[in-house]
C-alpha cells in the first residue's frame, strides 16, 4: 500500500510540476536547487560559473523526464514555497486598498491561506486555481528569476564576476519578462515593509477612514518600506537599501515571517534581527543590482502599457484592442513617474491578460491612479499642510494630523478615535493566531558573512558513490 500511495503521489506531483513549469523553467528552478554551497563559490568563482555554463546550455537534469524521485521532491519543495508568495502577490495587487494587505503578511503554508496582521486574520489569501496557465507561469517565472539572481549577487565577492554572471540571467529577456522580474522584486521588498509594520506601532488601515486620520498620501496609495523601516528605528543609510532586500533570497523573508506568525510576542527579537539585515546590507558585496535600481524609460512605459488586452475575457480570440492602462504623457513630473511605477509595480501590472481580478466600482483609490489624481491628492496635501502652519498658534494635535508617520501610528489612532470598535474588515477575535511556538527560531546570523552565506535548503549534490543525489547541510 505504502509503494502504491507513493508511486500514486509521484505521478500526481509530476503532472502539477509539468502544468505550471516549461522546460526553461525547469532549468531555473533546477538552477536555484543545485547551487552550489553559498561558502564554496565566495572563496573561489569556478563553482559558480560552471553551473551557470551548465544552466544557460540547459545541462541541468530534468527530474520530470528522469523522474528523479529525489530532486522531484526537491523542485516540489521549491514551487510550493514560490506558490505562497505569487498567491500572496496577486491577493495584494487585487485588493481594494492594497495599503491594507500589503502591511499584512502571510499564512505560510497552502493549509493556512490567510494574510495575518498582528495575529489577525485579514484576507484570505487568493487561490492561484483561478488565474490563467500562461499567468501563474508568468508569476512563477519571475520569481525563479529573482531567487536565482539572489543566489549569484550573494555567491560571488567580485564585481566584475558578478555584472558578468547577472547578465547571463537577464540577457535577452523581453521587456514584458524584464518588468515582470522588477515587479518581484520590489514585491519581495514589500514583505520588509510588512515585517517593520509587524515589528513597529502600526495601524491596520481601511479605505473608508475620514480623511482626517486616514493614510496621508502618498501612503494612501501604496505601501513604502522605508516609512515603516522609519517608525522602528531603521535610519539612514540603511534604510535607502531596503528596495533591495530581494536579494536576500526568498527563504530567509519566508523564515521571517514564519517567526513573526508563530512568536508575535517575540517581535523586539524580530526587530533586532531585521535591523542587522540592514545593517550587513551596506556590505560591498551586497551591493544593488543596477538592474533594479534604474526606472523604467518613458519610451519602455508607453511600448508596455498598450498591451493587447481585449475587453471582455471571452472575447479574447475575437478581438485585437488595444486596452490603455493609463494615459502615457511625456510632462509627467519625475515624482509621479516614481510613484506610478511603484504603484504599478505593487498591482502587479505586468503579470495579468486583462483586468478582471481588481476591483471594480469601488469609491477606494483607483487602482491605476491617473497623473491628474496624483496631481489633486499631492496638492490636497500641501493646501491641508499650509492650513495649518498658516498665521496664527497651531497646536501639536493640528501638527499630527499633518504627518504621515502620525497616521500610520495605532496609538495615534486609538488617541483620535477612542471609542471606536475592532478593526474593520478584520476577522473576530476567535480567530486570533496562537501563540508561543518556540521550536521555530530566526536564522543565525550575526555578520555579514553568515548572512551572504546562509541557506535554509542545504546543498543538492551527486553522490559518487550512491550514484544519486543527497542533500547536504552547510
Amino acid at each position: 500500500m505504502l509503494e502504491q500511495y507513493l508511486g500514486c503521489k509521484s505521478t500526481i506531483t509530476r503532472q502539477l510540476l509539468k502544468r505550471d513549469f516549461d522546460d526553461k523553467m525547469i532549468q531555473d528552478a533546477m538552477g536555484i536547487v543545485l547551487f552550489p554551497s553559498l561558502r564554496e563559490p565566495r572563496r573561489s568563482t569556478r563553482l559558480i560559473h560552471a553551473h551557470l555554463h551548465s544552466w544557460k546550455l540547459r545541462e541541468l537534469p530534468n527530474p520530470l523526464v528522469t523522474r528523479d524521485i529525489f530532486l522531484m521532491d526537491q523542485l516540489d519543495k521549491l514551487h510550493s514555497l514560490l506558490m505562497v508568495f505569487v498567491e500572496d502577490y496577486i491577493t495584494k495587487a487585487a485588493a481594494t486598498f492594497p495599503p491594507r494587505e500589503y502591511i499584512c503578511l502571510p499564512q505560510p503554508s497552502h493549509n493556512q491561506s490567510f494574510l495575518i496582521f498582528k495575529e489577525q486574520k485579514v484576507t484570505k489569501r487568493f487561490d492561484s486555481i483561478q488565474i490563467a496557465e500562461v499567468e501563474r507561469k508568468r508569476f512563477l517565472r519571475a520569481f525563479l528569476r529573482v531567487e536565482l539572481l539572489s543566489l549569484v549577487q550573494r555567491a560571488i565577492n567580485s564585481s566584475y564576476s558578478k555584472t558578468s554572471s547577472i547578465k547571463k540571467i537577464i540577457k535577452k529577456l523581453r521587456r514584458r519578462d524584464a518588468e515582470a522580474l522588477r515587479c518581484a522584486w520590489a514585491y519581495v521588498s514589500t514583505l520588509y515593509g510588512a515585517i517593520f509594520a509587524h515589528c513597529a506601532d502600526a495601524w491596520l488601515p481601511a479605505a473608508d477612514e475620514p480623511a482626517g486620520t486616514g493614510l496621508l498620501f502618498p501612503d494612501s496609495l501604496f505601501i513604502v518600506p522605508q516609512a515603516y523601516g522609519k517608525d522602528i528605528g531603521i535610519e539612514l543609510p540603511w534604510r535607502s537599501d531596503i528596495d533591495c532586500m530581494a536579494r536576500y533570497g526568498l527563504s530567509l523573508i519566508f523564515a521571517m515571517i514564519r517567526f513573526a506568525i508563530a512568536r508575535p510576542q517575540d517581535k523586539k527579537a524580530l526587530e533586532t534581527f531585521v535591523k542587522k539585515l540592514c545593517i550587513f546590507g551596506k556590505d560591498n558585496a551586497l551591493a544593488g543590482i543596477l538592474f533594479f535600481d534604474r526606472s523604467i524609460y518613458f519610451e519602455d512605459m508607453y511600448d508596455m502599457v498598450y498591451l493587447r488586452f481585449p475587453y471582455r475575457s471571452e472575447d479574447r480570440q475575437n478581438l485585437n484592442l488595444p486596452r490603455l492602462w493609463w494615459k502615457y504623457d511625456s510632462t509627467l513630473y519625475w515624482y509621479h513617474v516614481y510613484l506610478k511605477i511603484k504603484i504599478f509595480q505593487q498591482q502587479a501590472w505586468v503579470f495579468f491578460e486583462d483586468d478582471r481580478y481588481y476591483p471594480k466600482d469601488t469609491t477606494a483609490v483607483p487602482v491605476f491612479p491617473s497623473k491628474e489624481h496624483l496631481d489633486c491628492m499631492a496638492q490636497d496635501l500641501v493646501n491641508k499642510t499650509l492650513s495649518v502652519v498658516g498665521p496664527g498658534p497651531v497646536s501639536t494635535a493640528q501638527l499630527e494630523r499633518t504627518r504621515r508617520e502620525f497616521r500610520r501610528s495605532q496609538k495615534w489612532q486609538d488617541k483620535m478615535k477612542p471609542k471606536e470598535g475592532n478593526t474593520p474588515g478584520t476577522e473576530s477575535s476567535s480567530s486570533l493566531i496562537s501563540m508561543g511556538n518556540h521550536e521555530i527560531s530566526l536564522p543565525d546570523i550575526e555578520n555579514g558573512e553568515q548572512l551572504l552565506t546562509w541557506s535554509s535548503r542545504g546543498v543538492v549534490r551527486w553522490d559518487v558513490s550512491e550514484e544519486a543525489y543527497m542533500l547536504v547541510r552547510n
